[in-house]
């Protein structure tokens, strides 16, 4: 298990940027949609998204589906790549 450095901040999503909402509006996408793209591009689990999101694992794995459905992709590598193609992460 990796543990924090002492006094170190823990680590945080920045909120969707408007670009990115603009972008991610045109495919259907929803905010928090474009949140976990955010989450799966710094390489969180799912177990980490849900409770950051406060979320059951399986509702956290419902939002994946979709988001990989609408990006037409397979995997969370796919979707991150897709993501930064579209211009969607930072």
């Amino acid at each position: 298990m990796i543990e924090a450095l002492p006094g170190a901040a823990p680590a945080v999503c920045a909120p969707p940027s408007a670009r990115s909402l603009m972008k991610a509006s045109a495919l259907d996408l929803t905010g928090r949609e474009v949140q976990l793209l955010g989450l799966l591009a710094q390489g969180w689990p799912n177990k980490r998204i849900a409770e950051h999101l406060s979320l059951t694992l399986g509702t956290t794995k419902q939002y994946l589906n979709r988001l990989f459905s609408k990006l037409g992709v397979e995997n969370r590598g796919q979707a991150v790549q897709a993501g930064r193609q579209l211009e969607l992460l930072s």
